[in-house]
């Protein structure tokens, strides 16, 4: 299994006060420098911006499938509603007709 993280370093024999000071810096599997800070022990990333737009993407998805699934709600609504009435048209029918069929019988 790779590393995610690696730390590297520039050894130069003496290190000035400067640099001792100065966070490490951490390089990613892409070989790009991640920017961290230090928050009560434990490190955070310094762009939680972009887990906010992922949520932020999320929810948009998720209403706009909502929207779809209304809209198709209302759409099998009207199917329904003309499917009842052609229903009702049919069993209207079929009454006439077992009325007339009736009376022919007599």
């Amino acid at each position: 299994m790779s590393k995610m993280f690696s730390h590297q370093s520039q050894s130069s024999g003496y290190a000035s006060s400067e640099s001792r000071l100065a966070a490490p810096q951490l390089y990613c599997c892409h070989n790009e420098i991640v920017p961290l800070r230090r928050t009560c022990g434990f490190f955070k990333w310094a762009d939680e911006s972009n887990e906010i737009r992922d949520l932020q993407l999320v929810i948009m998805e998720k209403n706009v499938t909502i929207a779809e699934l209304e809209n198709e709600t209302d759409t099998l609504k009207v199917k329904v509603t003309s499917l009842k009435k052609k229903l009702v048209k049919r069993l209207d029918m079929v009454d006439e007709q077992s009325i007339e069929c009736n009376e022919r019988m007599l």
